[in-house]
């Protein structure tokens, strides 16, 4: 798949191409990136095969958590057909068509939520009927995204492509073992997607965030919040955090609390971390875990979440035939694979184009941080001590009193002479403050297949 990232450009760009059901079905092997092969078979209308799915494991097949996720395409589809030979290792699936409505499924416990809920968020717009799922289980885990991260972070993203009206809360929380979370998600149908350009990245502004805990004392959440804001009130000032305690039905099933953070820039992106309690971890570790997980996202750069940009990425192949840029960090294994699988299923192929290392004193210099008064603001409240103002000279104080009257052209220059010192100090305080290394992006940009198109191309 080497030819997928061929930076030259996209020999097709003219034309987008249109999916068409052909005569064979996809092929893979192996169990890697199950969830996005069987999402983008359901979006392209292609059958799939499957084959060694973990062939060589103690365990060989098909996982139950991908079972279930089979079992809720089938609840929002009609006429798939899912063939699962008897050892598990090979898996047939032919989509159906997306009807939507009404979903209720009921989630593995060995996942969370969000596994199942970035399928969901794929393919409910594309549904012949507005989509209003009820899903429950495990609403934080380690290994998935939570709720709260994809209703801060995923949302608004899919709101940029046009998606108005898509709403996802957390009605109860769920921790693992047992989970007992329950997440309702709407999202209406759209007659097409919109083409975006997100580049610029910002500087950033203000943190948010949310400590859940569940069936434990309610000063957890607190020790949590404390914790985190000893760190990032040393970055900058504007920091809050909500404390979400939850008691009764509304906890689940089995105790536990976890910590989202959601750093927003002046330009709207948005960068996110989060991390449920690990065994033995106490809540001020908890904290501090979670805001240097924050702040490693944020030096990978980019304009879009990291766990979030594969729903960036499939929705930039849906749009109508215009041209799609976004601004991505350092491309992660999931992105990789996201681009590929686009590629091979859908027949979209993307050009990147990396940017090299740079400073934001350099991006100051060439205008971008110059116009910016808010980026100004900000790098002024970092959490750094102001520049001391200068010591008064005793000799100046002993003679004010008995120096002559000045003319007015004097007092005129003095102050003149004044400002430009005081802009010459305050430049050089913003150039001491800002000199932050920003890591390489990578543009990436498509011109999009457009989902009327595909829809006609499989009628």
């Amino acid at each position: 798949m080497a030819s997928s990232f061929d930076g030259g450009g996209r020999s097709s760009a003219a034309a987008p191409m249109r999916v068409t059901v052909t005569d064979g079905p996809l092929q893979f092997e192996g169990a890697k990136d199950f969830r996005l092969r069987v999402v983008l078979a359901v979006l392209a209308r292609r059958p799939v095969v499957i084959e060694r799915i973990r062939s060589k494991d103690e365990s060989p097949g098909v996982r139950d958590y991908e079972a279930s996720l089979l079992h809720m395409l089938d609840k929002m589809t009609s006429g798939s057909k899912t063939d699962i030979n008897t050892t598990g290792t090979r898996l047939r699936f032919k989509p159906g068509v997306l009807l939507g409505g009404l979903i209720t499924h009921d989630c593995t416990t060995n996942r969370g939520i969000g596994y199942w809920l970035e399928a969901l968020m794929l393919l409910a717009p594309f549904c012949k009927n507005p989509v209003k799922a009820v899903l429950t289980g495990v609403t934080n885990e380690a290994l998935d995204v939570s709720v709260d991260r994809l209703r801060a972070v995923a949302m608004p993203l899919i709101k940029a492509f046009g998606i108005d009206g898509a709403r996802l809360d957390c009605k109860r929380r769920g921790a693992q073992p047992r989970g007992g979370g329950m997440v309702t998600f709407s999202c209406p149908v759209v007659k097409e997607l919109r083409a975006v350009s997100i580049l610029e990245e910002g500087f950033i502004r203000r943190v948010r965030g949310v400590a859940y805990s569940a069936r434990v004392s309610p000063q957890v959440g607190n020790r949590v919040v404390a914790s985190a804001r000893s760190l990032l009130n040393k970055l900058l000032p504007d920091v809050y955090i909500n404390t979400d305690h939850m008691k009764g039905v509304d906890a689940g099933l089995s105790p536990g609390y976890a910590l989202s953070l959601v750093a927003e820039s002046t330009s709207g992106c948005l960068a996110s971390a989060e991390a449920p309690v690990r065994p033995g971890e106490t809540p001020e570790e908890l904290g501090r875990r979670v805001s240097a997980l924050l702040c490693d996202e944020l030096s990978r750069g980019g304009c879009v979440d990291t766990d979030a940009s594969p729903i960036a990425l499939v929705f930039m192949a849906l749009t109508p035939p215009d041209v799609s840029r976004l601004r991505i960090g350092r491309l992660s294994p999931r992105a990789v694979a996201t681009l590929q699988l686009i590629d091979k299923i859908l027949g979209v192929r993307f050009r990147l184009r990396p940017e090299p290392k740079g400073t934001i004193r350099q991006r100051a210099e060439a205008g971008v941080a110059a116009d910016d008064e808010g980026a100004r603001n900000l790098i002024a409240g970092k959490g750094m001590a102001p520049a001391a103002p200068k010591p008064a000279d005793p000799d100046e104080e002993l003679i004010k009193g008995k120096r002559k009257k000045r003319s007015r052209d004097d007092v005129e220059d003095e102050e003149e002479e004044e400002d430009a010192e005081a802009a010459a100090a305050e430049a050089a305080a913003l150039a001491a403050r800002v000199e932050v290394a920003i890591t390489d992006s990578v543009i990436v940009s498509c011109v999009g297949m457009g989902y009327k198109n595909m829809a006609r191309s499989v009628t």
